[in-house]
């Protein structure tokens, strides 16, 4: 019966799959095993794992992303998609109205101030591009204005860093917390002479300096040096993402022999993250260098930030408050709402074990199912191996309208009195 209720999601999966085969980009196999096995070595040498193991980190990472996790009071504007550069892997075309945006230059701070209007409270406020830097003064003043607004603002500012100078660091200093900077060429390769040099201009004037940026499949013996020159540099921090593939381009990936990454998403979804798919190998060098920071005893801060970690807040934001029922659960790891369910005779197994210890269910006889709180799986004993699923949902709204939406089924096996050790 589980397999039957199961089906609707897999079916749903199989499409996605199309979707991505159908843009000429293949699977890659599972590498599961070797993920683990490498968060495992850095849990043990000292890293933070948390988020599933989403987010890795070693020494610190930007209190901006401790906002971004659930979204709240966090928020990122855009100035215009204009860049000075063309990276194929860039994620920008995939915003809406493109062709228009990258010709515009937004009301940066007004935006702002509709959003300071209707926030309980602002934690962090960035600015991205495009490549801000094309518009020095509006990215002065509207950095000001935030301060102006409330000085305890985490002012940060994103920036491929080809435009930086004195001046300009200069009239930041004041007004922004954080810089970010993307140190690539157009091909995502990476000079280290090039980023050490633009470090230590950065930090003549900013006092968190941060290195943000995606990291290739096969490049740990390119990343190593750019580590040391960052460690060297004594920054604040670098920032290790995920490499995606954003739906364009799709030739510039296969050319390099990239495929998508096994199980792109944990839990299929319309995440309005624009940033695409992740990109198989990526996370396993991210690992590897997170790794070499602890085995080399770095002093700056290491995060690694997969796709999963930037997916979060969205759920957050659906979720938090959403008055649930008692036999559901909001998940403080991942912010999804969850329950447990099984049908037929695993349901009517659970059941008698749920009513030996007094737990709470809702079972529906008319077709003989049952839900109950996924905490109570592990507190339950059935006579026999009984077969149940982790319903994962969000929130969504339809008009003025709320309702909790299930969109994955995640099948588990409850083992039996008879099979325990």
């Amino acid at each position: 019966m589980i397999n039957k209720e199961i089906s609707r999601y897999e079916r749903i999966y199989c499409e996605f799959e199309k979707a991505v085969l159908g843009e000429g980009l293949a699977f890659a196999d599972d590498r599961k095993a070797e993920t683990e096995s490498l968060i495992a070595e850095i849990k043990a040498l000292g890293g933070t794992v948390g988020i599933g193991s989403k987010s890795v980190v070693v020494n610190r990472r930007s209190a901006a992303c401790d906002h971004c996790r659930t979204g709240a009071g966090s928020k990122t504007f855009i100035i215009s998609l204009d860049c000075n550069r063309d990276c194929y892997f860039c994620s920008n075309r995939n915003q809406e109205n493109y062709d228009q945006k990258i010709n515009t230059v937004f009301n940066i701070k007004r935006e702002f101030e509709d959003y300071s209007r209707a926030a309980a409270k602002v934690r962090s406020v960035a600015l991205t591009g495009g490549e801000p830097l094309l518009y020095p003064d509006e990215c002065i003043d509207f950095f000001r204005t935030v301060k102006r607004y409330d000085r305890k603002i985490h002012t940060r500012l994103y920036t491929n860093g080809d435009l930086m100078t004195d001046e300009i660091l200069k009239m930041l200093s004041g007004c922004i917390d954080e810089i970010r900077i993307s140190l690539k060429d157009t091909n995502g390769k990476y000079d280290s002479m090039e980023l050490e040099q633009k470090l230590l201009l950065a930090k003549r004037y900013i006092n968190h300096v941060t290195v943000e940026m995606p990291v290739l499949p096969d490049s740990y013996d390119e990343m190593i040096p750019l580590l040391d020159v960052m460690e060297s540099c004594e920054i604040f921090s670098v920032n290790l993402l995920e490499f995606l593939f954003p739906w364009q381009r799709p030739q510039e990936y296969t050319d390099r022999g990239y495929g998508i990454k096994h199980r792109p998403y944990r839990i299929l979804y319309k995440y309005d993250y624009a940033g695409g798919l992740p990109v198989d190998g990526s996370e396993i060098v991210a690992l590897e260098c997170v790794r070499y920071a602890l085995k080399n005893n770095f002093k700056i801060g290491v995060h690694y930030c997969s796709l999963e970690n930037k997916l979060t807040s969205q759920i957050y934001s659906q979720n938090a408050g959403t008055k649930i029922s008692t036999y559901e659960m909001f998940d403080e790891d991942d912010f999804f709402i969850k329950s447990a369910k099984a049908w037929g005779e695993d349901a009517c197994v659970i059941k008698r074990a749920l009513d030996s210890r007094g737990l709470y269910y809702c079972f529906d006889e008319s077709v003989s199912s049952i839900e109950f709180r996924v905490t109570d799986i592990d507190k339950i004993s059935p006579e026999k191996d009984a077969e149940a699923a982790i319903s994962y949902c969000v929130t969504e709204c339809s008009g003025q309208n709320k309702y909790i939406r299930e969109i994955s089924l995640n099948k588990v096996v409850i083992k039996g009195a008879e099979n325990e050790c």
